[in-house]
């Protein structure tokens, strides 16, 4: 015969049992998911004028721009431009790139800026077929669609040293090309040129968190690390607060499920290893 305590234990046991099988089942779940972090860096094509009739403008002795509409919101982690290289001087020189908000060049807040050696410039005269060359962003520019930004092009060489390439004709809608020779930022509306450009923007994508947690007396609740779980479509995701009942210490335990929008800033340190 089991005394008044022993028989308070058992049924606490038995019914932390049937609670901690559904937190164990939970646990797996978990433990099991691939971590946040995984999101290919070189994000996905979202502006482009790819026609390249030549040489359109001069870089050295002289600031560059391009205007573009960004029609992607996320991190701008990437943008290409024709640029050849016109003189020997090239490979001793840099060449920088610089997003801004806004139009014209230069109106806005700084959001991003890369350097290249002039060596790493592929081209040699900016035509047809010309290469690319790549400007990758170690910290990405934010961009929002339908917003107006600005792509500055610089360089410490001297005069004749780099050609942008682009096209002879207005091909581009969703911004202007500027040169900027100390006087100012002057459209190059007369000529109508474009540069051959394009941009990369890695989007936001949104994740379903779990997340377990212990509600105190006092009723807050204290969360345990959450986890991403992708095989989890977004439509399926309760968005809520469960509570799965009590634990054999009389807790009140609760599970969380939530819709988290993620960056590619967010790595896999946002998801820490259950305890």
């Amino acid at each position: 015969m089991h005394t008044k305590a022993e028989s308070g234990l058992m049924v606490g046991l038995m019914f932390g049992y049937r609670k901690w099988f559904k937190l164990v089942l939970v646990l797996v779940m978990v433990v099991t998911i691939i971590p946040v972090g995984s999101v290919k860096a070189s994000g996905t094509l979202d502006q482009q004028q790819t026609e390249d009739d030549g040489p359109v403008n001069t870089l050295g002795g002289q600031s560059l721009g391009q205007t573009f509409t960004a029609g992607l919101t996320g991190s701008l982690t990437e943008v290409d431009i024709v640029v050849g290289c016109l003189s020997f001087a090239c490979g001793s020189s840099t060449v920088t790139v610089q997003i801004f908000s806004g139009s014209p060049p230069g109106t806005g807040v700084l959001l991003a800026q890369t350097s290249l050696s002039g060596s790493s410039v592929k081209a040699l005269v900016p035509g047809p077929g010309a290469p690319f060359t790549t400007f990758t962003f170690t910290a990405p520019a934010p961009v929002a669609a339908g917003k107006k930004y600005s792509i500055i092009l610089t360089s410490n060489a001297g005069g004749f040293t780099f050609a942008v390439g682009g096209s002879a004709s207005k091909v581009y809608s969703g911004g202007e090309s500027y040169h900027n020779a100390g006087g100012g930022w002057v459209a190059d509306t007369l000529t109508g040129l474009d540069w051959a450009f394009e941009t990369f923007v890695t989007p936001p994508y949104s994740i379903c968190v779990i997340q377990l947690g212990v509600q105190q007396p006092n009723g807050t609740v204290s969360s345990l690390p959450g986890y991403g779980y992708p095989d989890i479509p977004i439509s399926r995701c309760q968005n809520e607060t469960e509570v799965l009942g009590q634990d054999i210490l009389g807790r009140t335990i609760v599970l969380h499920q939530y819709i988290e929008n993620m960056t590619d800033e967010m790595t896999t340190t946002r998801f820490t290893a259950f305890p």
